[in-house]
């Protein structure tokens, strides 16, 4: 791993006759940023401070995948510290340049190949923002090539590294992120969304620093990167809320105008007692032939779409249309970790309930062949048997569907 050195403030300091602990707090409680990095017995590893916040540690730093990082790392430094002839050697960086270089540290991919197409950029930084999302945002052109990298920590958009057409990179922070991003993408892009995680002040009191030195200010711990489980929604009324509008297809018109779905009555995940879920409605074996039946309703829409337009549309317009949709079913945002599909496969939390996850997939399975029909099919017929497929799939569910709002999975144009 290669990372910019910055001003150098301590250098070939005895990491061994060092109390790093005393050294780590005053930096922290200064507002550094920057690199402790320590070095002995042939290994090198590192601290990463941005804004006087611990953000990262890693062990093995002179190699191109750390070998270890985050909590992990933490004692090992403080052992690799106490090594004989141990050096220690402090870098000066924005905390822009910090938080560029600890971004793929360890990182989860989340979203991939997203499109400036089906998602605004703005929107979906002002949802990582909600979502107090720490990772993020590669962004690529749409010839390929890399435009940059948008950080993100704890919501808050860091730093933004662009790459210039020669390949030198360009960091911005605070208020010019936003036009920057903007003018970036202003022809049309595609990017994937990293999860970082970092280190917890439980791990530095574990390994001995303590919360507070023996004279510096205490450590600040970092603000927390796990975003709080939603609480689902109640309506207020049992009946379903106003109908929204669909723009009508383009190309040969259908009689009958596209129908969105109502709005449901947001899903009933009531926990009682000590968190026991509520039981679901059918049986476990129905339930497995319903995620059956739906994967392979999805696989033929997805396999139909990507062959009369380009393979991934229907992926981008699949998860775009789960993420609006999240606001009424918690668990369909992806950062729940709560339900994905993905290549043909569907992987659904236990928890949920079996009615829940049909009304949700079958308001989005509506709202996605909408848009669908209106971009792609233009008013064209889904393969024969295919809406007669989909209908089948929710037959158990019919009854929670329709008290949801919705008559139909399949858009009234396209029936």
């Amino acid at each position: 791993m290669i990372y910019p050195q910055g001003k150098t403030i301590h250098q070939n300091l005895s990491a061994e006759y060092t109390d790093v602990p005393q050294l780590l707090s005053a930096l922290t409680g200064n507002g550094f940023s920057g690199v402790v990095e320590i070095e002995g017995g042939g290994t090198k590893g590192a601290f990463f401070i941005a804004r006087g916040q611990m953000i990262d540690a890693v062990v093995g730093v002179d190699a191109d995948q750390p070998a270890t990082t985050g909590d992990t790392a933490v004692p090992e430094l403080f052992a690799l510290a106490k090594q004989p002839r141990g050096l220690l050697h402090v870098y000066e960086l924005t905390a822009a340049q910090v938080e560029v270089a600890t971004g793929a540290l360890r990182s989860e991919l989340v979203f991939k190949d997203l499109s400036t197409d089906f998602i605004r950029m703005e929107q979906f930084v002002t949802k990582l923002g909600q979502e107090k999302h720490t990772g993020y945002i590669e962004i690529f052109g749409k010839d390929g090539k890399r435009i940059g990298t948008l950080s993100f920590r704890t919501g808050d958009p860091v730093a933004l590294q662009v790459l210039s057409e020669s390949g030198q990179a360009t960091l911005f922070e605070g208020e010019a992120i936003p036009s920057v991003l903007d003018n970036a993408v202003r022809n049309g892009a595609v990017f994937n969304v990293y999860r970082s995680s970092g280190v917890s002040m439980e791990t530095f009191e574990a390994a001995g620093t303590g919360p507070r030195g023996p004279e510096g200010p205490a450590l600040k711990a970092p603000a927390p990167q796990a975003r709080a489980r939603k609480e689902p929604k109640r309506a207020t009324e049992p009946a379903a809320q106003p109908e929204k509008e669909v723009e009508a297809p383009v190309g040969p018109a259908p009689q009958e105008e596209a129908e969105a779905p109502k709005e449901p009555a947001s899903p009933a995940l009531e926990d009682a007692g000590a968190g026991v879920q509520e039981v679901d409605d059918i049986s476990a074996n129905g339930r497995k032939e319903f995620i059956s039946a739906l994967q392979r309703v999805l696989s033929k829409i997805e396999s139909f779409i990507d062959h009369i337009s380009k393979k991934g549309d229907f992926q981008r317009v699949f998860r775009r249309v789960c993420v609006d949709a999240s606001d009424l079913f918690h668990f369909l945002d992806p950062f729940e970790g709560q339900f994905e599909y993905d290549s043909g496969r569907i992987r659904v939390d236990d928890t949920i309930g079996s009615d829940d996850l049909a009304v949700a997939t079958a308001y989005c399975l509506n709202l996605v062949l909408a848009d669908l029909n209106r971009e792609f099919l233009k008013g064209a017929a889904l393969p024969p048997g295919l809406k007669g497929e989909i209908e089948s799939a929710f037959r158990h569910y019919r009854d929670a569907i329709k008290n949801s709002g919705m008559n139909f999975v399949v858009p009234a144009n396209m029936r």
